[in-house]
């Protein structure tokens, strides 16, 4: 995020919070106005999100009066993960990428199967096939599946060339 964008988003928070923090309410009156913000539909810089929590604004309103009341307290923060995965630890990470290897045509859902029968998975970590796919996929470890077969029986140049039709016979006695 640029310094700008960094700027705007710390600005509508300030906004959210000004009245919170620039006179001491009451804590009836606080709790009222921070019920009220909650509720209220807000157009975020840099976000599809409209509300904002109740324990957002807090921490907001924390971060900034431990500051000494800088806006530059409310700037968003980097992040250090980019293009790791939160949902799968190192360990398993390195064991998913091991597994792949051995069994480059497997489906995603064999892999997971098999990396929980041989105790590869840290306990305690799930494994859903769209983050085992999209981590292996990062890694270039999903290129090697092979195509699917075709298995469609009946194949027509056009549309409707393919109708059957069952002849029936009445029979009179």
């Amino acid at each position: 995020m640029t310094p700008e964008e960094k700027q705007k988003v710390a600005t509508f928070r300030f906004t959210v919070i000004g009245e919170l923090v620039a006179s001491s309410l009451d804590p009836g009156e606080q709790e009222r106005l921070i019920r009220e913000k909650s509720r209220r539909k807000w157009q975020i810089p840099f976000s599809s999100r409209t509300h904002v929590s109740r324990s957002t604004m807090l921490r907001w309103i924390r971060v900034y009066r431990k500051s000494g009341r800088k806006i530059e307290s409310l700037y968003p923060d980097n992040r250090d993960d980019m293009g790791k995965s939160r949902a799968i630890d190192d360990e398993t990470a390195q064991n998913l990428i091991t597994l792949r290897e051995q069994m480059p045509q497997a489906p995603i859902y064999q892999l997971i199967e098999t990396a929980f029968k041989r105790h590869l998975v840290t306990p305690g970590t799930q494994l859903c096939k769209t983050t085992v796919y999209r981590f292996l996929n990062r890694r270039g470890l999903m290129q090697h599946m092979a195509c699917a077969v075709d298995r469609r029986k009946f194949e027509a140049q056009f549309p409707n060339d393919l109708w059957h039709y069952a002849a029936s016979r009445i029979i009179r006695h």
